[in-house]
């Protein structure tokens, strides 16, 4: 999934050329990316899931790395307005796991939209109400 996310991102210049002939709005494409979870901590520390996905553009893929094979949060992931489309790809189901730490939701989206998990456990999420 990632290799071809990366293809695409290789033809973007050929999309938007192709979009702007056509008149059809390319923003989404201009702005997608694909970000590396460097820090395998959770804080607002640069390189974190935390920080990546608060900085990450619209229909961004956020690709977290087999030396971060569980994340323990601190609290819930907020998905700001910004955001209406995020992809997260862990290593695998038993390589990746996010854990909520049983104190709250494991994910908060300020908007609707789509939340993409894949390769990964999401463990320990708490929801009262």
């Amino acid at each position: 999934m990632i290799e071809n996310r990366l293809g695409l991102l290789r033809r973007r210049p050929l999309a938007l050329v192709v979009s702007s002939l056509l008149g059809i709005a390319a923003t989404s494409l201009v702005s997608a990316a694909t970000l590396l979870v460097t820090d395998c901590g959770d804080g607002s520390d640069s390189g974190t899931l935390r920080n990546t996905l608060a900085v990450a553009p619209d229909s961004s893929t956020i690709d977290i790395p087999l030396k971060c094979s569980k994340i323990t949060l601190n609290g819930r992931l907020f998905i700001p307005a910004s955001i209406t489309n995020i992809y997260i790809v862990g290593q695998g189901a038993s390589l990746t796991t996010i854990d909520g730490g049983s104190t709250d939701r494991v994910f908060l989206a300020a908007n609707p939209g789509t939340l993409e998990l894949n390769n990964m456990t999401i463990t320990h999420g708490s929801y009262a109400g």
